[in-house]
């Protein structure tokens, strides 16, 4: 399923009002912590296809604060191969298995993931010999200086930075008991369940699977919601002649 998308600062907003919270410090891990979820309970759904140019200075670039997966990247129209701890080389393309992503095709006329796996595909592997590696929030490339094109899938935020999150309720709840677990983690005392965040953690284990069922499958809910909208009805017998007057039940069958 498709949601629509919306800003964080509700959840926020209800935990810091039920928990009674005071110390704002911890607001600015709060995010961290909601993209954790998102992480682990949508995986790659939802992701936003993007790239970027990063410059790479001694052998390090900064990467996206909201890359979530790192499909390519690019130099001198070549994709780079990626070295991974074992110091081996291997292809950046790893596969396009996200085509449920978006059918919405875009200006062009080509769905948004068609055409980002497309792409990526026609790019030729880089034959020099260069390669990138990952470290947290950097990209480690063999060349001292140098740009490079990243291609990558984002989670959807706004002007601020601030995620963005689909709008289920079921997914609303599971960030909300997630963060105040990670609240009480911290050595914060919770008003209600103290310094046990046992409670938390089973509330979010229950609300989890609700949500990740409801981003993968219409609830019957949603269907019969859905039948309602799309559903044409045929007008009775003798509709236009009688357009404006009574009509018997009888009739109308």
């Amino acid at each position: 399923m498709i949601y629509n998308t919306v800003p964080i600062d509700n959840v926020i907003g209800k935990i810091i009002r039920d928990t009674r919270l005071t110390e704002m410090s911890y607001t600015a891990d709060m995010p961290v912590w909601i993209s954790e979820v998102l992480k682990m309970l949508l995986g790659t759904r939802q992701l936003a296809f993007k790239t970027t140019t990063v410059k790479s200075c001694f052998h390090k670039g900064k990467l996206p604060c909201t890359m979530m997966v790192l499909d390519a990247v690019v130099k001198n129209g070549r994709r780079l191969k990626f070295r991974d701890i074992e110091g081996i080389a291997l292809p950046t393309f790893n596969g396009a298995d996200d085509y449920w992503q978006s059918v919405i095709p875009d200006e062009s006329g080509v769905p948004e993931p068609m055409k980002y796996w497309g792409t990526i595909k026609q790019i030729p592997t880089s034959d020099t010999g260069e390669w990138y590696a990952l470290e947290p929030g950097y990209l480690v490339t063999s060349f001292r200086e140098g740009e490079v094109v990243l291609w990558y899938r984002a989670m959807p935020h706004d002007k601020r930075g601030m995620p963005l999150i689909p709008d289920d309720i079921y997914l609303h709840n599971s960030i909300y008991w997630y963060v105040r677990a990670k609240l009480i983690g911290t050595g914060w005392k919770d008003p209600v369940y103290g310094n046990d965040d046992r409670v938390a953690m089973d509330r979010f284990d229950d609300n989890s699977v609700r949500a990740t069922s409801s981003m993968d499958f219409a609830t019957p809910d949603m269907v019969a919601g859905m039948s309602d909208i799309n559903l044409r009805w045929y007008p009775p017998k003798n509709y236009w002649e009688t357009l404006g007057n009574y009509v018997s039940p009888d009739n109308l069958l």
